[in-house]
């Protein structure tokens, strides 16, 4: 009976080590929170999500979108960092990325329970299916000391800001550059430490009497770097002075306020103002050349003499005078030449990020079946359109087809063992396309005026 008894707690040791080690060996996911809290309302902090697995991955896990009422939540870079980790001496590989996480009012935010499954190869060698869940996550925010007191003001980023200016010309010196009629373009470059570029506010543009001034859309950029992360965004604003009439003109300072975490002080960042000299414009009179006189000659030849004389001033007069405005028209197309060029690129630009270029950019590839280019093209597009990635868009649409010939794409890149043999991208290619038309639809028929209306500016492409 001992001996029995003893075989029977050997076994269940056995089985219970052998569930902790199969517990242990699980996927997990962990969310890392990389501030002080409570956090201040306008404050953006870094949440990193990681997903482990016991072994290499054979899909790339989808990292959810996370919606929080009162709060904003983005991802500023999708590129994932891969790690390897050591946990209860197990070894785990993982896949990192960072949200960007902001609170727009005071209270308790919660993280929602975010699933995301993949496949991951066994120690058998074989795929196996996991699927983590993010654990439960809470983010308190309150408001900047001196904040309640602000109803109603717009919400200052809780960031340090700088703010720049140049002029594509230079504005100081003795003898003045401009004249009536000129346009001087300012460029303001706001920079936010940690902070992503779309919460920078945009700032107040004054100008004197006189003076018209022209605002071109903002340059929103987020700089990340390759070991540093996120490091915060740039606002880029050009501005466009145009000089009515001769005078001293003096253009306002331009500021942006933000707050101190550290004084718990509001403080503003600030680009100087500056005085500028314009000039009248100078007038085209042109004086004609006199001939010599010539001795010697009657009074016929004198005559005939004297009316070449007039011929040939008028004709140096007219000479002088298509010379001058040719100058003139030539220095203004100079002038003007970069605003035009600038214009022209913006919409070069508009139209090279258009919703049907970048799609017929992973038609290409899916033709070509070129798999690696095909998954670079199929981001960008639905990253700039689509507003999720595309395994998630197919489960949106319930598309069986599309979602099958997605995990064939990822099986073909992210696998270890994946098949020698030619990928076909004519297949994927299809499901694309009926589900592209589908979204297309749905579009057009959530908003139809917009599409019934013509484009202001022909040149700029529609998305």
């Amino acid at each position: 009976m001992r001996a029995h008894a003893w075989l029977r707690f050997l076994a269940f040791g056995l089985l219970a080590g052998l569930s902790l080690a199969a517990h242990a060996a699980a996927p997990m996911a962990r969310v890392k929170v990389d501030a002080t809290q409570p956090v201040l309302v306008g404050q953006q902090i870094r949440i990193d999500v990681e997903i482990l697995t016991p072994n290499y991955f054979t899909s790339a896990p989808p990292f959810p979108t996370l919606q929080i009422p009162g709060a904003i939540v983005t991802m500023p870079d999708e590129t994932g960092h891969n790690f390897v980790d050591v946990i209860d001496g197990q070894t785990f590989a993982g896949i990192r990325k960072t949200y960007i996480f902001a609170a727009q009012q005071a209270g308790d935010f919660a993280l929602p329970p975010a699933r995301s499954a993949f496949t991951y190869g066994g120690d058998d060698g074989k795929p196996r299916q996991g699927e983590v869940t993010l654990p439960e996550t809470r983010i308190s925010a309150v408001l900047p000391a001196g904040a309640a007191q602000q109803a109603g003001a717009p919400q200052q980023p809780v960031a340090r800001i700088t703010l720049t200016q140049s002029f594509d010309r230079p504005v100081e010196g003795k003898a003045p550059a401009l004249h009536a009629g000129d346009a001087l373009v300012r460029t303001l470059d706001a920079f936010a430490e940690m902070t992503q570029a779309m919460m920078i506010p945009p700032p107040r543009i004054d100008a004197p009497e006189g003076v018209r001034v022209f605002s071109a859309d903002p340059k929103l950029v987020d700089a990340t770097g390759d070991r540093q992360g996120f490091q915060g965004g740039h606002r880029i604003d050009r501005v466009t002075y145009v000089f009515e009439k001769p005078g001293t003109y003096t253009l306002p300072a331009v500021d942006i306020a933000w707050f101190d975490a550290a004084s718990g002080t509001s403080r503003k960042a600030e680009a100087t103002a500056v005085t500028v000299v314009v000039d009248a414009r100078a007038a085209a009179d042109a004086i004609a050349p006199e001939a010599p006189p010539v001795f010697g000659a009657d009074e016929g030849g004198r005559r005939g003499f004297w009316q070449r004389v007039a011929r040939q001033r008028a004709w140096w007069a007219g000479l002088v005078a298509v010379i001058l405005v040719a100058a003139i028209a030539g220095r203004r197309i100079a002038r003007r030449w970069p605003a035009w060029k600038q214009a022209r690129d913006a919409r070069q630009a508009r139209r090279s990020v258009s919703e049907p270029v970048l799609f017929e950019a992973v038609a290409r590839a899916c033709r070509a079946n070129d798999p690696a280019r095909t998954y670079a093209a199929l981001l960008g597009w639905s990253k700039a359109h689509l507003g999720c990635g595309a395994a998630a868009w197919s489960a949106s649409l319930q598309d069986d087809e599309l979602a099958r010939r997605l995990r064939e794409l990822e099986t073909r890149l992210f696998a270890g063992g994946a098949s020698a043999a030619a990928w076909d991208g004519n297949g994927l290619l299809g499901a694309l396309q009926r589900a592209r038309s589908k979204w297309l639809a749905a579009r057009r028929a959530q908003d139809p005026g917009d599409r019934a209306l013509q484009p202001l500016n022909p040149g700029a492409a529609v998305p």
